[in-house]
């Protein structure tokens, strides 16, 4: 039996926030912004409609076995598609994009608040800080996320509402530029890839008595939120800093900030920057250990105020080495990295096609579906095939992107192997 604690119904929103809050997608959308020019909010709606077609096959899936985790469609291989590319997308995510999240983090502190304080030092104290918290249980994670999500968002919005203010009461105050003509492809594809994550949280609580119908709804809540802010400082940094600016920049948001409010207006988005960080890793190394612990054999979660249960801890340190590593490597600094993210990033878009696809399946041996039900995933799926075809061709290294995309499923593919044979003679062994 599952322990619940008044914190386990924002889980899904403390997760699902936590990647799309972090400081490369803030400074991503910057530069989507000056992409797309005043056509941005039409992307924006664009990209969150695909997403919110995704939080409806979720329903679906879970609607189908409401008390059990999704019924496992084995391959020849006798693990589950879905499960390959849940552990590929999550475990490649946290690898790639975990560095580069710290180092920004550290790069931020290091320009904004304590000039002599080392970008790599705060990196790896930071991610220390964060590993030892999660082995503390899920009720100092809840509190921590919390926080962290809190601070961001509040901080975001202060600055947004200062530019707007100082734009709607002195003309003079921003200067206004011209936002570009149209939207430019690579300004739909940046503004696709800020809300993967938003479904961090689905497969995470899947045990507790509560009602289907609310996750769909939990992670429409985490879409729409996280899409009003991003449109909210969109909106300001066009005010205020001019479309090729925003374009060519690597801190959009800092840009922006300072140009809103000076100083102060960068010291705020700073702590944004940092709150979102904590967010983003936080709600990483919670997650994924304890997806690797739970599948196959669906092991009950532990308990909300107790310690992280030896599973799940093994893979939490072993999940911090990693990025440990990588960072002892100095690879957070090499655009081999990026285009590591980028096929992580493309292999999460793939596992929600694959929601899709699960769907549709289900539903095309279903004669009693409506045609909305079954309209749904198809358009999902083919919108999401069209987006992953499309990113890899636009792609400038195509090759190196397409074999770092195909070494994430060959390695989530052993590591399948690997947990089913550990958990299949575990269970031999209790017999």
């Amino acid at each position: 039996m599952t322990i619940r604690t008044p914190s386990d119904r924002y889980y899904p929103f403390l997760l699902g926030m936590g990647l799309i809050l972090s400081p490369q997608n803030f400074a991503a959308w910057g530069n989507a912004a000056g992409l797309t020019g005043s056509f941005f909010p039409i992307v924006l709606i664009s990209v969150l409609a695909v997403h919110l077609l995704t939080a409806h096959s979720y329903q679906a899936l879970w609607a189908a076995e409401p008390r059990e985790e999704p019924k496992a469609s084995p391959g020849p291989s006798g693990i589950d598609p879905l499960l390959i590319l849940l552990w590929g997308s999550r475990i490649s995510l946290a690898v790639c994009a975990a560095p580069l999240i710290l180092v920004s983090a550290g790069f931020i502190f290091n320009e904004l608040f304590l000039y002599w304080f080392p970008n790599f030092g705060f990196a790896y104290g930071m991610l220390i800080l964060f590993l030892l918290l999660n082995l503390l249980g899920e009720k100092t994670f809840s509190r921590t996320q919390a926080l962290l999500v809190g601070s961001a968002l509040a901080g975001l919005g202060l600055i947004s509402a200062i530019g707007l203010g100082s734009a709607f009461f002195s003309a003079e105050a921003a200067t206004r530029n011209d936002p570009g003509s149209g939207p430019a492809f690579p300004g739909f594809a940046i503004a696709l890839l800020l809300f993967v994550g938003f479904d961090l949280a689905d497969l995470h609580r899947s045990q507790q008595d509560r009602s289907v119908s609310q996750r769909p709804f939990q992670m429409a809540i985490v879409l729409i939120l996280s899409g009003l802010s991003f449109l909210l400082w969109g909106t300001v940094s066009l005010l205020y800093v001019s479309a090729v600016n925003l374009t060519e920049t690597t801190v959009a948001h800092v840009v922006a900030a300072r140009a809103v409010f000076g100083e102060p207006g960068a010291r705020i988005m700073g702590v944004v920057v940092l709150a979102g960080a904590g967010a983003a890793i936080n709600a990483l190394l919670f997650s994924i250990p304890r997806l690797l612990a739970r599948f196959p054999g669906g092991v009950p979660e532990p308990a909300s105020a107790a310690p992280l249960k030896k599973p799940a801890a093994v893979f939490l340190i072993l999940l911090g080495a990693s990025i440990a590593l990588v960072l002892a490597l100095g690879l957070a600094g090499e655009s081999e990295l990026e285009t590591a993210l980028k096929a992580a990033l493309l292999l999460w878009l793939t596992q929600n096609a694959w929601i899709h696809l699960r769907v549709l399946t289900g539903r095309s041996r279903d004669r009693t579906g409506t045609l909305f039900n079954r309209a749904v995933p198809l358009a999902g799926l083919a919108l999401l095939t069209g987006s992953l075809v499309a990113l890899i061709l636009r792609e400038n290294r195509p090759a190196q992107l397409l074999i770092f995309y195909l070494a994430f499923l060959l390695i989530s593919c052993l590591l399948g192997f690997i947990i089913l044979k550990y958990k299949t003679r575990g269970k031999e062994v209790n017999r």
